[in-house]
């Protein structure tokens, strides 16, 4: 990966995101949305991965712009350096756990990490103490009911869901880098050589904004797609979040929840003569009201289904300015510099004969 000058983070954000997921159109006959997709399903994974940055500094630019000079050492520093992982073991979304080491120009960094849902652990070599990141106090930290940490619970239980329906949805709008390529393959992974198809693509930063609209341009004529998302999403979450809404629009609105409890204490009959507060609904309908809209799967769909696309919409019409306000308008000097040739990621898939992709070099 090429740079000339400090990443922006909105530039390396949309990498991330089209080549992480990198959806394509079928190549040769060989669908690369399906293996994507199916990868979203695995469960447990052993194998290793690297990472290598390359930092390319123009002196006499650096110069010019008059870049700070702790900016110019710390370039230098790192500016070709590798993440590698050894023995990754995965058990699950939440427990994993590696050997490691960071390696820069003045040497390297050995670490072990482990991750669970209770803590994040990393042990770098030579160190008295590990670093350890509590997962399971943060919302209890942030004085959280009960309630709300059973919710957090219920919700990582339901992430690899959530991200399949999600993931399913972007991956088969993603656009085809402007190169991408299929040949046959041999790899030896874990001591055994295996026949496989090699996807090769490489994103430019020319082609960022063109690819990111065209995302949004698919994301927004995929009406079905995007319905399905939010169908199934109504069904993962709204088990959870149900009980949630309703003490929380009961606290807000007052009264019961309850319409029939609703109906019989605001009709008056009691005295048997009619006031003005037995002609008006009671200020309980309107939990009962809201937690009935909650309940009706298909009003829900569409309510969310027609926010969603009328946002995209409104971003799709002032993208074209919003792309030359940050191109070419004061101060835009920064982020025209990555959009350019100069600015590159090249990734290779390996895809076995299942539609497993069994390893990534980026």
């Amino acid at each position: 990966m090429l740079w000339n000058r400090r990443k922006p983070l909105f530039v390396s954000f949309i990498i991330v995101v089209l080549t992480v997921l990198a959806g394509c159109q079928a190549i040769g006959g060989l669908d690369i949305n399906k293996a994507l997709i199916s990868n979203l399903d695995v469960l447990s994974s052993e194998g290793k991965a690297s990472l290598s940055i390359e930092l390319m500094l123009d002196d006499e630019e650096a110069a010019a712009n008059e870049t700070d000079a702790d900016d110019v050492n710390l370039l230098k520093l790192f500016n070709k350096s590798s993440l590698n992982l050894f023995n990754m073991k995965m058990q699950d979304a939440s427990t994993l756990s590696t050997d490691g080491e960071f390696v820069f120009n003045k040497g390297k960094i050995p670490f072990n990490l482990s991750l669970t849902s209770k803590a994040l652990v990393i042990q770098f070599e030579g160190a008295d103490k590990p670093v350890v990141i509590n997962l399971s106090n943060s919302i209890e930290d942030m004085g959280a009911t009960a309630e709300l940490q059973e919710m957090q619970e219920k919700l990582t239980a339901q992430s690899r869901a959530l991200m399949k329906s999600i993931g399913t949805y972007l991956i088969n709008n993603l656009p085809n880098p402007g190169k991408i390529t299929l040949e046959s393959a041999v790899q030896t992974i874990h001591g055994e050589a295996i026949s496989l198809h090699k996807i090769h693509t490489e994103i430019y930063g020319s082609e960022l904004v063109g690819l990111l609209k065209k995302l949004l341009l698919s994301l927004r004529e995929d009406e079905a797609g995007l319905k399905e998302m939010l169908s199934q999403l109504y069904d993962i979450l709204m088990p959870i979040i149900q009980p949630l809404l309703e003490d929380t629009l009961g606290g807000i609105l007052g009264g019961s929840t309850s319409i029939e409890e609703d109906t019989e204490t605001s009709s008056g009959q009691d005295s048997g003569i009619p006031s003005e507060e037995a002609e008006t609904p009671s200020k309980a309908a309107a939990p009962n009201l809201m937690t009935n809209l909650l309940k009706n799967k298909t009003l829900m769909v569409e309510f969310l289904f027609t926010t969603l696309t009328t946002q995209l919409d409104t971003y799709l019409i002032g993208f074209d300015e919003m792309v030359e306000e940050m191109t070419e308008g004061e101060g835009s000097e920064g982020i025209s510099a990555y959009l350019n040739e100069d600015n590159y990621l090249k990734v290779d898939l390996y895809v076995d004969s299942g539609m497993v992709i069994r390893k990534t070099e980026a």
